[in-house]
């Protein structure tokens, strides 16, 4: 049996932390931001022990908050059909721009797992766009 994929991706955003912040805690409107979400379940909401349904890069999952402090950090544990994984985000103020920080992990049983190279590059690529989605506010861009 395989280990678990993890992947880190890291950027330096020319956006404020507290709007980042409101645009990832506000599930139910990922689908006017994130091009790769199609789908949240109406009434979807964050907070400590929420969970949520919704579909990104064209699979159903369904999540369930384990990480919720306002303004730095949001984390989920989600199961779909290819198995269970995690993403933890954090955001960290730096002036007027913030660090913000994905990490996924794919647990041994992951489907995607059995091929980690290609499970890696291709969760890299879907965070980082991720990332930029979420920066991609009027008047700001991402510098790092």
């Amino acid at each position: 049996m395989r280990g678990p994929v993890v992947v880190t991706v890291e950027r330096v955003v020319a956006v404020p932390s507290p709007t980042l912040w409101a645009r990832q805690a506000a599930v139910e409107q990922w689908t006017t931001w994130h091009p790769d979400v199609s789908w949240v379940a109406p009434g979807a909401k964050v907070g400590p022990g929420c969970d949520f349904e919704w579909v990104w890069r064209g699979t159903r999952a369904r999540s369930e908050i384990t990480a919720f402090r306002v303004g730095s950090q949001l984390a989920w544990s989600t199961d779909t059909a290819s198995g269970p994984s995690t993403m933890r985000w954090t955001f960290v103020a730096d002036g007027d721009k913030t660090i913000v920080t994905v990490r996924c992990t794919l647990t041994a049983g992951h489907v995607l797992a059995r091929r980690p190279a290609a499970a890696r590059a291709g969760l890299e690529r879907a965070l980082a766009r991720w990332i930029d989605a979420l920066a991609a506010v009027p008047r700001y861009a991402i510098t790092a």
